[in-house]
């Protein structure tokens, strides 16, 4: 068989080709995976942000409401706070 090295070239080149195409694509997977976690990253502060005002809300009205419990309250109202400073342990 006569090996012919212009033949090789062209069959290397073309591997070459396919090598790099290859790179390129996985170069761009990991540019949009990056993006898509800033993303999440983001929506995950955002949300995080969001649970801890709520719970900082929610703290503040329990503590309005054990404010509200006076030696001469009713049963009710005494009920109330004390379920409310259950709340504010757990």
């Amino acid at each position: 068989m006569i090996w012919n090295p212009w033949k090789e070239i062209k069959r290397l080149r073309g591997q070459v080709d396919l090598y790099n195409e290859m790179a390129m694509d996985a170069g761009q997977k990991v540019v949009f995976l990056q993006s898509d976690k800033e993303v999440l990253q983001g929506k995950i502060d955002a949300f995080y942000a969001s649970i801890m005002d709520r719970n900082d809300k929610l703290l503040i009205g329990l503590q309005a409401i054990i404010a509200e419990e006076k030696p001469t309250s009713n049963a009710t109202v005494k009920r109330i706070c004390k379920i409310a400073r259950e709340a504010m342990d757990i």
